[in-house]
């Protein structure tokens, strides 16, 4: 067959070309490394390039980890490219103390000022910004008045230091903006939101002391909240009523003392005392909600706690922390008409698990046992390593996937703290029955 006789090849139409752009460029290690997309994208024909050129929702997403060299004059270029588009800003802030960066030479510092002094003065345009600091940031005075796009914020200081004055500054700032939805600022101190007509729904804040619990009235619209206490309480000395709640996830159970939420329906709990319990069912009780999703990452928590209580009946999701009283929880989640509505397992797996000889191999063995003996299991979520994994699959996870039960596997944090600040947040996840 000659040449000229070839089927013609169809041209694929840039707006395909630049969907496959964006997911590419969505969310780059370093925007300032040129040898990354979307930067290089542009280099493979003029095609490309016109698309990379005139398209600045390639532009949009800006993450700052560190400056290479000529970083002014590429973050120049970088925010010139995305032109008036709405910008995704994620950036570790400099200090000007230093105490912590001894490894930073004074060009470096330099730098990243003239760096945050650059995105600051886009400010206007933000709509979703993350930031890290080692100290007190002290931007606020450039930003008041400038945050008419920001949906959402997160503030995380390095080391578990607490919000200096600017910071609270800063945050007041960011919780001023009229658009404001998501804010994550749980290294700092809850404050009253000063606009209650602002509809924030989502909140990750830490308070003093269970005092402070009063300050959530004013989130008139909250729908999910994760709630910490720097000093950790014996009793609650108050208790209010957050109607509009749906998802909550605390550190310490005794928490759950200090809220009623008739609506929730998602709730995760990181400890256990010897009075968790009793303090989780008289929460439940007093609340009178319908769980639908529940994890208890302390194994004796889930082992301990009456799962067949009316608030549990409706439960399709569950966390099972392993190894921490796996044996235990695996029997009780077995017995009949614990948790009957239950179709997804997220199992949390701690270090390397299964993937070692004797007692370790009859444990993987006793976990793909429980699976089976869950009928109506749809979906199992794994938070494990590959090893883990692979050991799973060996002593009979392939067999279960080949009969229908449908397995995702994540090393992603999904305890909702020690979130990595440049891959975003973590709030709760939509989770699907496939």
């Amino acid at each position: 067959m000659s040449l000229t006789n070839l089927p013609a090849v169809t041209p694929i139409p840039p707006e395909i070309w630049l969907d496959i752009f964006e997911k590419v460029s969505r969310r780059p290690m370093n925007s300032l490394d040129t040898t990354c997309a979307p930067w290089t994208l542009g280099q493979v024909c003029t095609t490309w390039r016109q698309i990379v050129l005139t398209n600045s929702s390639l532009w949009s997403t800006l993450i700052i980890t560190w400056e290479p060299p000529r970083a002014s004059e590429i973050l120049t270029e970088h925010l010139r490219r995305s032109a008036a588009h709405p910008l995704h800003i994620a950036m570790r802030v400099p200090t000007r103390n230093n105490d912590n960066d001894d490894d930073i030479n004074v060009v470096a510092l330099t730098s990243r000022f003239l760096s945050m002094d650059l995105v600051a003065q886009q400010s206007y345009r933000w709509r979703v910004i993350e930031l890290v600091a080692y100290s007190d940031i002290d931007i606020a005075d450039r930003l008041q008045g400038k945050l008419p796009l920001l949906e959402e914020f997160y503030l995380k200081k390095s080391f578990g230091q607490g919000a200096g004055l600017h910071d609270k500054e800063l945050i007041r700032t960011f919780l001023e903006a009229p658009k404001l939805r998501k804010a994550d600022f749980r290294d700092s101190q809850i404050m009253e939101v000063p606009n209650e007509s602002i509809p924030i729904t989502h909140l990750g804040v830490t308070m003093n002391t269970l005092m402070d619990v009063g300050y959530l009235r004013s989130y008139a619209s909250l729908v999910e909240l994760h709630l910490d206490c720097y000093q950790e309480p014996l009793v609650s000395p108050i208790r209010i009523t957050l109607p509009t709640i749906e998802m909550l996830g605390v550190r310490h159970s005794i928490i759950l003392d200090a809220l009623t939420l008739p609506k929730l329906g998602t709730l995760t709990v990181r400890d256990c005392t010897p009075k968790s319990c009793e303090i989780l069912e008289k929460f439940l009780e007093r609340s009178r909600c319908r769980l639908t999703v529940l994890s208890l990452l302390e194994g004796e928590l889930l082992a301990k706690v009456d799962l067949t209580r009316p608030a549990f009946r409706h439960v399709i999701r569950v966390t099972l922390p392993i190894p921490e009283m796996a044996r235990t929880t695996m029997s009780k989640l077995s017995t009949p008409g614990v948790l009957p509505s239950l179709q997804i397992v997220t199992a949390m797996v701690s270090d390397v698990q299964f993937d070692t000889e004797g007692e370790r191999e009859l444990e993987a063995a006793e976990f793909i046992a429980f699976l089976k003996r869950r009928e109506g299991l749809k979906l199992l979520r794994m938070y494990c390593s590959d090893p883990d994994f692979a050991a799973l699959q060996d002593v009979g996870l392939r067999e279960l996937e080949a009969a229908g039960l449908a397995v995702t596997l994540d090393n992603f944090n999904s305890n909702h703290d020690e979130w990595k600040w440049w891959k975003g947040p973590y709030w709760f996840p939509l989770v699907t029955i496939p």
